[in-house]
Parts: structure tokens; C-alpha cells; sequence
């Protein structure tokens, strides 16, 4: 499982995005997956400012 938070206005967690991944899936391919999950908690957490 890999998760990254989504914040409210005032920089508090109040949720998070995640999803799950076989355990066979390549290191490359989860680092990728990873920063693409960071990008869109942060794109989702812009959203609500």
C-alpha cells in the first residue's frame, strides 16, 4: 500500500490517497508511482485553498 496525505487549509492531514500494488511490482516502477501519488495529494490538497 502507498499512501500521501491531503491537507486542508490550514496544513492539517484530514485525509489521504493511496492505493495498492502487487509486491512484485519493480522498485523503478513503485518510486514512479509514488511521486505521481505525492503530485496529485498535493494537487487535491491545492484544490481546497
Amino acid at each position: 500500500c502507498m499512501a500521501a496525505p491531503i491537507r486542508d487549509s490550514h496544513g492539517a492531514i484530514n485525509t489521504t490517497l493511496c492505493f495498492v500494488l502487487p509486491v512484485d511490482t519493480p522498485e523503478p516502477r513503485r518510486n514512479q508511482l509514488l511521486e505521481l501519488l505525492r503530485e496529485r495529494a498535493r494537487a487535491l490538497s491545492l484544490a481546497g485553498s
